[in-house]
């Protein structure tokens, strides 16, 4: 019986298609199918709606009516239904004025018009994403949209691309540095891969979902705001079209003199007087490990020992001091760096079927010589209309990339011994032209008669390990895309979705003999036999390797209703479901002994204790293999609605319930759901607000809540296994990274958006206001636990942080005739702080994190931004040159009580490390065929923390500061500076309480020119010999400088964190795009 039912159910619903009359709308001249045309009859009643493929349809006894076709963005048409044809096409011509605002959204799970779009999206198209230049997709946003700030503080010149780290929407709504970054979703699923794989000229357009009720929908991994990526796709009805992109960008050399230093005079003098004053007499007394000492010190030590007169020792530190190893540095170790990017992309299609190819070739030469970085991508997209209800969807993208990383990194990060930094008078070269060694590790007077000629080179140089790295890393990705849509009614569509990700990565680093560190670790575990040196570490190459191999599998089963009312109402619901299995494994191991011509390598004892050559004490040869795996499992059911009356009133909401192997069943268990509810009231649809000069005005306000996930920790205990090589007791062990905790949950972030979108005087003036407020609970962070578990603190749900922001853009548009111009203001302001914590601070933990340079989050009660800088409270300089503290109120300079008697809550707090207010103006003048557009950013209402002097640092460590010369030297200086004066021996707590004074906090507040883009098109219509149908040429000039900024200091606010002593130079790009 229920084979007959459905059979006969199955004849009426192709009779049904056999009655009806179907046609295709389209634009004109692009002849692209236009979705949501709505179709009415004479009496005004709504007889048809087009679907994606531009088809709509109808009853054949439909007769004598003159059809009226409408679409926003596009001019209403008039047609005799009797004119048409089965298979005929109606044209839309575009009503351009108001297609310019006429945005369709993508969030991941449907597409729809910003009209009816209660919550906050920012929607980046094509023309405005590839404004920018650059080799990643993120670096093309900033300074695009508002409620988006970049983080860049602490990159360095070699760091030009933007990661999901970088990015902050809407403030920070977690006590957790690792979490903190947006979900990035690529055509429809979350991105798995390397951001960085991603071409950005395979992407069509950006949105930004920024509220609850826009980003809810992606639940529990939602509540850091939404980045969606929708890829382009083939044409349907249109002939192949070609699309060329080429383009070369420079990036100038560092400037290594671009801020002060302390001078090598200044370096040299302080050496000496430590050297009188006994300060290197133990390293220079060390006979177990022979410790480096910097060649000066090496002078002072012959000249003590009359093994150097006094005239060759002034003669030969006069010449040390006319050496700057940061000339050196930037002739051999910069260059400017070369990003050469193509890519071609073929698409078209018929009817039928829609197609796209696209290939790219990126080459980019970092500004260090010897990293490099090469992507390769291949992406298609075919779009099948199967049957008249039935069409399939298959993408598939290939990435290829493969990064050498030779460098010995940028000059700061240079060393000679563990933890001392380079001294700044080596040069890299000898007066012959021959490479000159440099102090590594060991005293130059050591390793130049160990062994007596017996061990392999123990010298060092910079240049020798450029030359002799062999630092690669490959990456292979594949992702398969694919959906089918079944039409069962006109109303009611399904959607099955499935992707497939498979990333493999291998690094593998070669050390051979060239490198120092293969031949140093040889020579330590070398060892006399009879006058013979022997290998307990055999001679021959190190290789380590690592492999990580991810694959992740994501369905989703969606239902989709839309259904428009004769009444003039619009219904459109969507629920799924979707599961998602992530899994990766990886190793790391490492050979030695390797001979590269036969790829044999040798097995070491690495359980045996060594003595190491003469004295170096005693050790196993560090060798390393272990296992890792992870297997991530999510399931969620979502949900959402939205209904629209007469194109006045749009109410929405969602819902979504997630559950994962990560949280325990105590938390899956409870009907915990992410959702969201939404209004907006269109004021110009009502009689009331009929005025010429306004165009649209629309009132938004949303509700909802969206979470966070950690996948680092679990609601059971995560146990790393160490092999035996690792213990003392030469057994396998087992170390709980993490304990279990059942109660484990999702973060959750509430977040209330009211907004206004205005439209005015002919378009002429448009923009967005929005105002929000944000509540993050169930935060993960430190929870004290009893002591006697054995473990201090635990990581659980136990933060609470609230906030509030406005985002604020206008655009104003001018045309007379030729020449137009548009200007576009963006304002961002933001507070957050953290009010609830279950933590003790009564103690002094977290007392260093507070201290720091703002860039890691601060835990505190004390309603401050989780970023925040902090310092002592001090009363300047006493009249010897001490910093002075307060301690239980009372002026001292007793530093051990001032830091042992501070809680966080007693710090002096100055504000925020991130700008509470930020934003942009970019103008675009256009003249013919000529345009050029500039961007002026801006950061507001910030601080930062500038790298001080601490004479510990200098004198161990040998980091210096410009402010060395700015100190404190006779008495009265205390009226005019605020550098302490050079103690010795060097009291640490003193370092560290002028380290952590108001004295190194300064204000951040800068305007920057941006960029500047100028391009010039040529156009067939007005070049009828032109072989292309448009080719635009265009340069475009980044990091411009800094054109206003609050402290007088020779400074960048946004480069002086970690080893950022110098900002990355200027950018330029010339480039060329061909449509054929």
């Amino acid at each position: 019986m229920k084979v007959i039912t459905v059979s006969i159910l199955c004849i009426l619903h192709l009779v049904g298609y056999a009655q009806q009359r179907k046609f295709t709308v389209i634009e004109d001249g692009s002849r692209i199918p236009l979705a949501g045309v709505v179709a009415k009859g004479e009496r005004d009643e709504i007889l048809a709606v087009s679907g994606k493929d531009g088809e709509l349809s109808f009853p054949k006894s439909l007769k004598n009516n003159t059809l009226q076709f409408s679409l926003i963005g596009y001019v209403t048409r008039n047609v005799d239904l009797d004119e048409l044809k089965v298979g005929d096409t109606v044209a839309l011509y575009r009503d351009v004025q108001a297609l310019e605002e006429v945005v369709v959204i993508n969030t991941g799970y449907q597409e729809l018009s910003k009209e009816r779009a209660t919550g906050s999206f920012e929607f980046i198209d094509n023309e405005l994403f590839n404004r920018r230049t650059g080799a990643d997709v993120l670096s093309r946003l900033e300074n695009t949209v508002p409620g988006i700030l970049f983080d860049r503080r602490g990159q360095t010149a070699d760091q030009l691309s933007a990661s999901e780290n970088n990015i902050i929407v809407r403030g920070v709504g977690t006590l957790s540095d690792d979490i903190k970054s947006p979900l990035i979703v690529l055509d429809n699923f979350p991105y798995g891969g390397n951001i960085e794989d991603i071409n950005p000229n395979d992407i069509e357009s950006v949105t930004v979902l920024r509220d609850a009720a826009a980003a809810s929908i992606w639940g529990a991994r939602a509540g850091n705001g939404v980045i969606v990526l929708t890829s382009k796709k083939g044409r349907k009805a249109r002939s192949m079209r070609v699309d060329v992109n080429s383009n070369l960008r420079l990036n100038g050399k560092p400037d290594l003199f671009e801020y002060e230093r302390m001078s090598v005079k200044e370096y040299i003098d302080m050496e000496r007087e430590l050297f009188e004053k006994g300060f290197y007499n133990n390293t220079l007394s060390n006979r177990t490990r022979f410790p480096a000492v910097t060649p000066v010190i090496e002078l002072l030590d012959l000249n003590k020992r009359d093994l150097l007169s006094q005239e060759d020792l002034e003669e030969k530190l006069s010449s040390f001091a006319t050496n700057d190893f940061r000339k050196d540095y930037e002739r051999y170790f910069y260059r400017t760096a070369k990003n050469y990017q193509n890519h071609v992309s073929l698409r078209g299609g018929s009817e039928k079927h829609q197609y796209l190819f696209s290939a790219g070739a990126d080459n980019n030469e970092s500004v260090l010589l010897g990293n490099n970085t090469d992507r390769y991508t291949i992406r298609t997209n075919n779009n099948y209309q199967l049957l008249p209800s039935l069409k399939m969807e298959v993408m598939s993208v290939y990435t290829q990339t493969k990064t050498t990383s030779n460098s010995p990194g940028d000059y700061t990060v240079l060393n000679y011994d563990v933890g001392k930094q380079m001294y700044p008078y080596a040069v890299l070269h000898n007066d012959d032209g021959t490479m000159a060694s440099l102090v590594k590790t060991y005293r130059s007077s050591y390793i130049d008669t160990a062994g007596s000629g017996q061990l392999l080179d123990w010298t060092y140089n910079p240049l020798r390990e450029l030359n002799s790295a062999d630092n690669i890393n490959e990456g292979n990705a594949i992702n398969i895309n694919v959906g089918i849509n079944y039409t069962l009614t006109r109303d009611l569509q399904f959607d099955l979705r499935y992707q497939y990700e498979n990333i493999r990565n291998t690094t593998s680093d070669i050390r051979s003999e060239e490198m120092f560190y293969t031949r140093d670790l040889i020579n330590q575990y070398s060892f006399l036999n009879d006058g013979i040196v022997g290998y307990n570490l055999p001679r021959g190459s190190i290789i380590d390797k690592s492999n990580i191999h991810t694959r992740s599998h994501a369905l989703r089963l969606q239902a989709n209703y839309n259904k428009i009312f004769a009444h003039g109402g619009e219904l459109h619901l969507l629920a799924g479901n979707e599961i998602r299995d992530d899994r990766s494994n990886g190793n790391v191991f490492r050979y030695l002994g390797v001979d590269k011509n036969t790829l044999g390598y040798s097995s070491v004892d690495n359980l045996t204790m060594f003595t190491k050559w003469d004295r170096l004490g005693r050790g196993r040869i560090p060798t390393y293999g272990n296992l890792t795996g992870t297997n991530n499992r999510f399931v969620s059911f979502y949900g959402n609605g939205s209904y629209t009356f007469k194109n006045k009133y749009t109410v929405s909401g969602s819902t979504r319930h997630d559950a994962s192997n990560l949280f325990g069943a105590s938390a899956n268990n409870k009907w915990k759901p992410l959702w969201s509810l939404g209004g907006k009231w269109n004021l110009t649809a009502e009689s009331f607000m009929d005025f010429s000069w306004l165009e649209d005005l629309s009132l938004r306000i949303t509700h909802g809540v969206s979470g966070n996930t950690n996948n680092t920790i679990s609601a059971v205990p995560i146990l790393s296994i160490q092999n035996a090589s690792g213990s003392i007791i030469n057994r396998p062990q087992a170390v709980i990274q993490t304990p279990g905790n059942e109660h484990l949950s999702w973060e959750s972030i509430y977040m209330t958006n009211i907004g206004i979108d205005y439209r005015l005087f002919n378009s002429r003036f448009s923009g967005t206001i929005e105002g929000y407020s944000k509540v993050s609970k169930d935060l993960i962070t430190g929870m004290e636990v009893d002591p006697t578990t054995g473990m201090v603190a635990i990581l659980a749900n136990s933060g609470e942080m609230r906030g509030m922001g406005v985002d604020l853009s206008f655009t104003g548009r001018i045309s007379q005739r030729v020449v137009s111009w548009e200007s576009t203001f963006l304002l961002s302001y933001n507070d957050f702080k953290i009010s609830h914590l279950n933590y003790d601070f009564s103690t002094t933990r977290g007392l260093n994190t507070a201290l720091g340079n703002g860039s890691r989050i601060t835990l505190n009660n004390g309603q401050n931004n989780p970023y925040g800088i902090y310092s002592f409270y001090w009363r300047g300089l006493d009249n010897e040159g001490n910093p002075v503290g307060l301690s239980d109120g009372v002026e001292t300079t007793d530093y051990r009580s001032i830091i042992n008697n501070t809680m966080i809550g007693d710090l002096a707090y100055h504000g925020s490390a991130l700008p509470r207010y930020f934003g942009a103006w970019r103008n675009t003048i256009g003249w013919k065929n000529l345009a050029i557009s500039f961007n002026i950013s801006f950061k507001m209402g910030y601080y930062f923390k500038k790298a001080g002097l601490s004479y510990t640092s200098l004198y161990q460590n040998g980091i210096g500061s410009p402010d060395y010369g700015r100190r404190w030297q006779k008495e009265g200086d205390e009226a005019h500076t605020d550098i302490p004066s050079a103690v010795y021996p060097a009291d640490s707590r003193r370092d560290q309480f002028f380290l952590a004074s108001p004295a190194n906090v300064l204000k951040a507040d800068n305007i920057r020119f941006d960029d500047i883009t100028l391009n010039y098109t040529f156009d067939k219509s007005a070049l009828k010999s032109l072989p292309f149908e448009n080719i635009k040429i265009f340069a475009h000039l980044n990091r411009l400088g800094v054109l206003w900024k609050a402290t007088s200091r020779d400074l960048d606010p946004d480069f002086n964190v970690g080893n950022a002593f110098y900002p990355p130079a200027r950018q330029i790009t010339f480039g060329v795009n061909l449509s054929l």
